[in-house]
């Protein structure tokens, strides 16, 4: 979602459309940001479900892959207040993937969870070299803003995304779509 109005965004029904081509047969996972549940959060929900997504707020699933346990889990979104990763990560074993839609979560991340993904910075939109982004809503500041970090033996992989958010520029910052294949 572009800002916090539908009407700013591409059309739902299009995005929804475009997804559901995506190829899985394991399944599509996703948590709501900030800009999703400010416009219309169950239009968002309701559009991506029915093109195969399952949105995990606060909850996990368990998947089998050749005789083997993976486990997503997703959290709700931090500027909610409603995040609970306990609750998320609730009878959870490694290895496990913890969504996010944003990076600050990541040190209380417990260090069971193999991989946490977020997103929400946009890598910061404008960035300066040898400064990094200037606009970063992240009490972290560049800490966590784009790329894989490791720290402790956890890892957080945050996407710089394809928006933007305030300002609809980006510098130095392409957008991005990271696919992971894991099998």
């Amino acid at each position: 979602i572009n800002g916090h109005k539908l009407e700013k965004s591409l059309d739902l029904e299009i995005i929804g459309k475009e997804f559901s081509n995506i190829n899985t047969k394991y399944g599509k996972f996703s948590v709501i940001g900030n800009h999703d549940w400010r416009a219309n959060e169950k239009k968002v929900i309701e559009v991506l479900s029915k093109n195969g997504f399952t949105f995990l707020q606060n909850k996990n699933v368990k998947i089998e892959i050749n005789d083997k346990t993976l486990f997503i889990a997703g959290v709700e979104d931090m500027q909610r207040g409603s995040t609970n990763i306990q609750k998320a990560l609730e009878n959870t074993t490694p290895p496990t993937i913890l969504l996010s839609h944003s990076p600050d979560i990541f040190p209380e991340v417990p260090e069971y969870v193999s991989l946490t993904l977020a997103g929400h910075l946009h890598g910061g939109q404008i960035r300066l070299p040898f400064i990094g982004g200037i606009i970063i809503p992240s009490k972290f500041g560049n800490k966590y803003a784009n790329g894989l970090t490791e720290e402790d033996g956890r890892k957080i992989l945050t996407t710089k995304g394809i928006g933007t958010s305030m300002f609809q520029i980006r510098f130095n910052c392409p957008p991005e779509i990271h696919i992971i294949d894991f099998i």
